[in-house]
């Protein structure tokens, strides 16, 4: 696929109330007074591909954040909230109330990467060659063992290489994922039929699931803007 034109982009950022592993994780102070939410809107809007941002919520508390931010809020289907409810149900409930295009790139944006900022690196990756879609992995060059407890990229023994010569893996770290809004809902799932892949480092593709990882991940935020890093930009 090759684009002859630049591509609509509008960025999706899903926010339901309800956090198990980490109460209210999407809205608690995360830094300087500011939720996951909120720090997530304002690198959006800063995106210079992105044209608009949409919040897909539950909860009331979202709709004043996003509203105030300049984001548009849709609400969501309580259905689409609970556990139970299969991933490809959510994905195509949330995007049937986006009122964009079929043609229209869908930047799906988890609010729990908040040390990833290139959605407008990602969006340049669209029209490169056949490449229809867009997700980050984190490159990762460790020594892996299976669930059997086997070597998966390297051998025990004399064959035990340095670490710097195995061949690395990827964690698809789901920090963004690109695709057009019709290829979405056909294959109720986020990436088209041949994505390209934008690599990320460890800290940047850090996706909070625990409180460990929350409270991880705003000891490398807060450090990221002493140092003036990309995220600095929020």
């Amino acid at each position: 696929m090759t684009l002859k034109s630049a591509p609509t982009v509008v960025a999706v950022v899903a926010a339901k109330a309800v956090s198990t592993r980490v109460p209210r994780k999407n809205l608690r102070e995360f830094h300087g007074g500011r939720s996951l939410l909120d720090i997530k809107i304002e690198q959006l809007l800063s995106a210079a591909h992105i044209s608009e941002v949409y919040v897909s919520s539950d909860s009331p508390e979202a709709r004043r954040i996003a509203e105030a931010a300049g984001a548009r809020f849709v609400e969501r289907d309580p259905h689409l909230t609970r556990f139970e409810t299969p991933w490809g149900d959510v994905i195509d409930g949330i995007l049937q109330d986006i009122p964009v295009s079929p043609e229209t790139f869908i930047a799906w944006c988890p609010i729990t990467s908040p040390l990833f900022t290139r959605y407008d690196e990602a969006i340049d990756m669209l029209g490169q060659g056949d490449i229809d879609s867009v997700i980050s992995v984190t490159r990762d060059q460790r020594f892996f063992l299976s669930s059997e407890f086997q070597p998966i990229n390297y051998q025990w023994g004399v064959w035990h290489p340095y670490s710097q010569n195995l061949k690395p893996l990827h964690i698809h770290n789901t920090a963004i994922s690109l695709a057009r809004k019709a290829d979405i809902l056909r294959n109720r799932y986020l990436i088209g039929e041949k994505p390209g892949f934008l690599i990320t480092d460890t800290v940047e593709g850090i996706d909070i699931d625990t409180m460990d990882e929350f409270e991880m991940a705003q000891f490398f935020y807060a450090r990221r803007l002493r140092q003036g890093g990309p995220s600095a930009k929020t």
